[in-house]
C-alpha cells in the first residue's frame, strides 16, 4: 500500500529539491536536480527560466515514479528573484537572483533619500540590490527598451506556476520580499509601483499562503506524470518557512539557516519595522511574520575556502589553532553583504595577517569570521526581542559540520537544538499542504540539545567579537 504524503517543491538557489513528506513530518524521499548559475565580476548572477522549470518537472517525475502519486504539492520558494515575460508568458528575461547586484547604484541612491526609508518601513525589505523593487529601477536604467517590452514581471515561484496553470499569482509570503508590498494592508504599493515605473496590472495576483491554484494546465500533468486531481497549493518563501519547518511554536526560539547564504530569524506575531533598517520582517502566515536577517556569506564562503586552500581537513585545522588565529581576522564579505550592514559595495578581507599564519589559521579564521558576523545579525535580533534568547534552532546543510556549529555555539554562548531532519523551508511547505488537507500535525521533530557552548571559549570569544565589530565599522567609515 503506497504511503500518503505531500510533495514539497523547494526552489533554491543552488537545487531544486522534491521532497516527500508523510503525515509525521518525515521526509522518507527525496529528488534533486542542480541550477546553473551565470556569474560574471560586474555582478551578474542569472539562471535560465525554463531549464528552472525542467528541473522542478524531471524532479516531480523522478519522485513520483518512486513514490506514487501524492496527496497535494506545496511550494517553497527562494525570495527576491524577478524574471520579465511577454502577454503570452514568454521569458524575455534570465533569472536575476538575490544575489545579483548590478542594482548597487539604484539601491545605494535609493537608501540615502526619505523614500526609501517610507519603502522598507511599508514592506519590511532592506534596500539593497537583492530587492525586485531596485532591480525594476535597474532595468528601467540600463535597458529601457526590454524594459518597455515587458508584460508582467514575477518571481520564480509564480514563473514555475504559470507553467502549471496558466496563471499569474504570488502568495503574501514571496511578495513581501519584493519591496513592493505594503504589509499592513496586503496589497501591492502603489508608491513602490510608480518609483518601480511599473503597474500592478504588470504583477500576479496576491494570495495568501495556504491558497489553493486551480487546475492544472492541459497536457502540463500527463507530461509531469502527475494526476490533474492533485491540488497545488501556492506555499510560501523560504526563509520564513523554515521556522514553520523547524516545528516550533515558541516564538521566542530563533532560527539560524546556513545554505548557500545564511538568515537568522524569529517569528513575531505582527508586523514590526526596525528603526534602526538592519532587520527585514517578512509574512509568513495568518498568525505570524518572521524578523531577522539575511547574509550574502555562508555555505558559499566555504565553498570558496576550499577552492582556494585545496583539501580542507576542519577537524585537523581547528585541533592545530587556537580560538581567534591567533590575531588573524575574516570579514566574510566576499560576495557583498545584506545584513546587518546592507551594503553590495562591502568586501572581505583578512585582517592581522602575520609569518606565523600558516593554512590552518586562515582556515579556523575563515570560520570564525562568518559566524562571529551571524552572530552580528544575533545580537541585532536579540536587541529588538527585548530579551537575550536561550536556545537557537539549526536548519541547512552546514549541520554536518559539527565543528563549524560548535564555534557559532561558543561565541553567542547559547546552547543549539536541531530536529531530526534537514530541509526546514520543505518541511515548512508541506505543513502547510498537510493542515488544507485537514491533518492536525500532531507529530513535531523531535528537536534536542545538540550543542552546548563552551563557556571558557565564550569568554575568549566575546573581546574577539568586540574586535571584529570594531574592524567593520572602521571599514565601513573608509568606504564612506
Amino acid at each position: 500500500m503506497k504511503e500518503a504524503y505531500v510533495l514539497a517543491i523547494d526552489m533554491g538557489t543552488t537545487s531544486v529539491k522534491a521532497l516527500a513528506v508523510n503525515k509525521e513530518m518525515r521526509i522518507f524521499h527525496k529528488e534533486s536536480r542542480s541550477n546553473i548559475t551565470l556569474s560574471t565580476a560586474d555582478g551578474k548572477r542569472e539562471q535560465d527560466p525554463h531549464r528552472l522549470w525542467q528541473n522542478v518537472k524531471q524532479a516531480i517525475t523522478n519522485l513520483i515514479k518512486k513514490c506514487g502519486q501524492p496527496d497535494a504539492l506545496c511550494f517553497s520558494s527562494a525570495m527576491h528573484s524577478l524574471i520579465g515575460v511577454d502577454a503570452l508568458g514568454k521569458a524575455l528575461t534570465p533569472i536575476l537572483l538575490w544575489s545579483d547586484t548590478r542594482a548597487t547604484t539604484q539601491a545605494t541612491a535609493l537608501r540615502s533619500i526619505d523614500v526609501g526609508t517610507s519603502f522598507y518601513a511599508s514592506s519590511g525589505t532592506p534596500i539593497h540590490p537583492m530587492s525586485p523593487l531596485v532591480k525594476l529601477k535597474w532595468w528601467e536604467t540600463e535597458h529601457p527598451t526590454l524594459f518597455k517590452e515587458v508584460n508582467y514581471w514575477v518571481g520564480i515561484k509564480s514563473w514555475v506556476i504559470y507553467q502549471m496553470t496558466g496563471d499569474w499569482y504570488c502568495d503574501y509570503s514571496m511578495a513581501s520580499g519584493t519591496g513592493l508590498w505594503d504589509a499592513k494592508n496586503k496589497k501591492w504599493d502603489a508608491l513602490a509601483l510608480t518609483y518601480a515605473g511599473i503597474k500592478e496590472a504588470q504583477l500576479p495576483q496576491l494570495v495568501d499562503t495556504d491558497f489553493r491554484l486551480s487546475a492544472w494546465k492541459k497536457g502540463v500533468a500527463n507530461e509531469i506524470g502527475i494526476d490533474i486531481s492533485v491540488p497545488i497549493i501556492i506555499g510560501g518563501a523560504d526563509g520564513p518557512l523554515a521556522n514553520l519547518g523547524a516545528n516550533i511554536d515558541d516564538y521566542e526560539v530563533p532560527v539560524l539557516t546556513i545554505g548557500t547564504s545564511g538568515a537568522m530569524r524569529i517569528r513575531i506575531p505582527e508586523y514590526q519595522m526596525d528603526q534602526g533598517q538592519k532587520l527585514f520582517c517578512y509574512y509568513l502566515d495568518k498568525d505570524s511574520f518572521v524578523i531577522g536577517g539575511a547574509s550574502n556569506n555562508g555555505g558559499n564562503v566555504f565553498e570558496w575556502m576550499k577552492s582556494v586552500f585545496g583539501g580542507v581537513d576542519i577537524e585537523k585545522a581547528l585541533a592545530m589553532t587556537a580560538i581567534g588565529a591567533e590575531g588573524l581576522t575574516f570579514i566574510p564579505y566576499i560576495n557583498g553583504e545584506r545584513a546587518p550592514l546592507w551594503d553590495a559595495r562591502c568586501s572581505g578581507s583578512f585582517e592581522g595577517i602575520q609569518t606565523i599564519h600558516q593554512k590552518e589559521h586562515f582556515v579556523r579564521a575563515i570560520l570564525e569570521g562568518v559566524m562571529l558576523n551571524m552572530w552580528m545579525i544575533g545580537e541585532e535580533l536579540e536587541s529588538i526581542s527585548g530579551k537575550p534568547f536561550e536556545k537557537v534552532f539549526l536548519s541547512g546543510g552546514f549541520l554536518r559540520s559539527k565543528f563549524w556549529a560548535q564555534i557559532f555555539a561558543d561565541i553567542s554562548g547559547k546552547s543549539l537544538i536541531k530536529g531530526t531532519q534537514e530541509d526546514a523551508s520543505g518541511l515548512g511547505a508541506a505543513r502547510i499542504a498537510w493542515s488544507i488537507l485537514g491533518e492536525v500535525m500532531k507529530q513535531k521533530q523531535e528537536a534536542s540539545i545538540y550543542l552546548k557552548p563552551n563557556l571558557e571559549n565564550y569568554q575568549k570569544y566575546r573581546s574577539i567579537f568586540e574586535s571584529f565589530k570594531a574592524i567593520v565599522r572602521l571599514k565601513l567609515e573608509i568606504a564612506e
